[in-house]
């Protein structure tokens, strides 16, 4: 009896999104389902949490079984684009890290200074610069 009241406790849009997940992976490793994870969160009871992860799991171990067996039978090839991956996360992260260093520089020290416009001289000054002997 039990077990039909977990079952009378799951709401039919749970099951139909597991049935979806079995029959159309892809939708849910592209994220067209991704919106379901914020009303997860705020309005499934935990009976349906348990069940919604369930399907989840399943559909996850399966890529990774998919991943690790195509990395044993050809190591090569996705080695060779994880580094390169790597290597343009890290190009990414460092670049941003250099212009973050470059803002916070340039906040540190304000403004560029800018040259005051020389003053023209006053008539006295002109007389004592005229008068001067070099």
């Amino acid at each position: 009896m039990d077990e039909e009241n977990k079952e009378e406790n799951i709401h039919p849009v749970i099951t139909l999104l597991v049935k979806r997940m079995e029959s159309n992976p892809e939708e849910f490793k592209e994220g067209r389902w991704s919106w379901v994870d914020t009303a997860r969160t705020k309005h499934f009871n935990a009976e349906e949490v348990k069940v919604y992860n369930a399907g989840l799991r399943k559909l996850y171990m399966q890529e990774l079984h998919e991943k690790v067996m195509e990395q044993i039978l050809d190591p090569g090839a996705d080695g060779i684009r994880y580094r390169e991956d790597l290597f343009a996360q890290q190009q990414k992260v460092m670049a941003q890290q250099y212009q973050n260093a470059l803002k916070t520089a340039q906040g540190l020290q304000g403004p560029t200074p800018v040259a005051p416009k020389p003053q023209p001289l006053t008539p006295y000054q002109q007389m004592k610069k005229l008068l001067e002997v070099p």
